[in-house]
C-alpha cells in the first residue's frame, strides 16, 4: 500500500534530495514553491492534474461499492442471477492499473472473474490494459487462488470497462475485434435519483460490438439494473481510498466518536484512532494492513501541513501519537468546501516539488 496517483514514492524521491543535494540547490530547485499563489501558472496545472487524479479515484470507489454492493447476498445480482461475490482484489500497483477484480461464483456455472477498469478522461489503450490485466491474473492464478480461497476456470475470466458520464463510443473507438484473447464488456454507471448499471453492446459509428456476460447476468446488464433508488451517500468510502476522501471524513467521525468524551478536544485524532477508522471502513480489512496505511496517511498528511503533532494532548495515554486536524473547523458545508479547497492547495504544492525532486536525482 501507498499514497495514491502522482504521490506515490514521494518520501523515498525527498530522503534521497536532501541527501544529495546542497542546501544551496534545495532552496534554488523548491524554495520558490511557497510563494506560488492561486494564479500562478505552475499551481493552477498541477491543480487541475490533481482534481482529475481524485475524480477518477471517486468514479473508481463508487463503482466498486456498486458493484461490491450488488453482487452481495440478497442485492441484485446476488438474488437475481446465479452469481454471489466471492470476494475481490484491487491492483493498484500494477502499471496496468487502477482496477478492481472481482470473483463471483454460480453453483452450476463455477467461478467468473471480472476485472472493472473506471476509464480515464481522454485516455488511451483502455483496451490493451484489459487484456494485459486478465492475461496477469492468468499468470497469477495460483496466489490469487489461494488469497481468496477459490477456484477459478481461467476460461471464465472476463474484463469489464465500467464508466461513467463518458459517452461509450469515446472509448470504443480503440477496441478491435484482432487478437481478442480476452472477452470485454463494457457497464455503464449511471447516479443521480436512481443508480443503474447498463451493458452496452452497440456504439455509435464505432465498428465494434461488446461483449455479453454469460447467463442472466447478461439479460439483467442488458435491461440495465436499478441499483438504488437514491443517489449514493455512505457506502462509497474504503480504506484504500483516495487519501484526500479519507481526510475529508475524519471531521464528522471525530465530531461523532468525540462527542461523549469531554476530555479529548473534538478534532485531534491519535494513531490508534486512525486505526481504527481505517479498519471500520469497506473491505474487511485486517488490523495489520490499516495499521501501515495509517502510518501512510500520517506521514503524508504531516509533510503537507494538514494535520500537526500534538504535545500532551487531554484524554490520552502518555504513550499515544496525537495528531490535530485544526483548531476551528465547523461542519458545514461551507467549510468542508474551504478544508477541501485547503487540502488540494497543499497538495499540489507538495507534488510540485515532488517533481523537482524526481527532476533533480534523474
Amino acid at each position: 500500500m501507498t499514497i495514491r496517483g502522482k504521490a506515490n514514492g514521494w518520501k523515498s524521491l525527498r530522503d534521497e534530495f536532501i541527501d544529495e543535494a546542497t542546501d544551496a540547490e534545495q532552496e534554488e530547485i523548491v524554495g520558490e514553491i511557497a510563494e506560488y499563489d492561486e494564479t500562478d501558472e505552475p499551481l493552477q496545472d498541477e491543480l487541475e492534474e490533481y482534481q482529475e487524479e481524485v475524480n477518477l479515484y471517486n468514479r473508481r470507489f463508487i463503482l466498486r461499492a456498486t458493484l461490491t454492493s450488488s453482487f452481495q447476498f440478497g442485492n441484485v445480482f446476488a438474488s437475481e442471477t446465479e452469481w454471489e461475490l466471492a470476494d475481490s482484489l484491487s491492483f493498484d500497483q500494477h502499471e496496468d492499473g487502477p482496477a478492481d477484480l472481482f470473483v463471483a461464483h454460480s453453483e452450476s456455472r463455477g467461478t467468473i472473474v471480472v476485472l472493472a477498469v473506471v476509464q480515464q478522461k481522454n485516455a488511451e489503450k483502455t483496451y490493451e490494459r484489459l487484456q494485459n490485466l486478465c492475461s496477469y491474473v492468468e499468470s497469477e492464478m495460483n496466489s490469487i487462488e489461494k488469497e481468496l480461497s477459490v477456484i477459478i476456470d481461467e476460461d471464465k475470466i472476463e474484463g469489464a470497462v465500467a464508466i461513467s458520464r463518458i459517452q461509450p463510443e469515446n472509448i470504443a473507438n480503440e477496441f478491435s475485434e484482432e487478437d481478442n484473447h480476452w472477452p470485454v464488456s463494457v457497464w455503464e454507471l449511471v447516479s443521480g435519483n436512481q443508480e443503474t448499471i447498463s451493458l452496452v453492446e452497440e456504439f455509435d459509428g464505432v465498428d465494434w460490438t461488446g461483449h455479453n456476460p454469460d447467463g442472466e447476468l447478461s439479460k439483467l446488464l442488458s435491461d440495465g439494473i436499478e441499483f438504488a433508488d437514491t443517489e449514493h451517500l455512505a457506502f462509497d468510502l474504503f480504506y484504500d481510498s483516495h487519501h484526500q476522501r479519507i481526510y475529508q471524513y475524519l471531521p464528522p467521525y471525530l465530531d461523532k466518536v468525540h462527542a461523549n468524551d469531554s476530555n479529548k478536544t473534538t478534532f485531534h485524532i491519535s494513531r490508534e484512532e486512525l486505526v481504527e477508522f481505517l479498519q471500520a471502513q469497506q473491505g474487511a480489512i485486517i488490523r495489520e494492513k490499516a495499521s501501515s496505511r495509517a502510518d501512510e496517511l500520517i506521514n503524508w498528511w504531516d509533510y503537507i501541513g494538514v494535520i500537526s503533532k500534538v504535545k500532551d494532548p487531554d484524554g490520552y495515554d502518555d504513550s499515544a501519537t496525537v495528531y490535530t486536524l485544526g483548531h476551528r473547523i465547523i461542519l458545514t458545508t461551507n467549510q468542508n468546501e474551504k478544508i477541501k479547497k485547503q487540502y488540494q492547495q497543499k497538495a499540489a504544492r507538495a507534488l510540485i516539488k515532488r517533481s523537482k525532486h524526481e527532476q533533480y536525482l534523474n
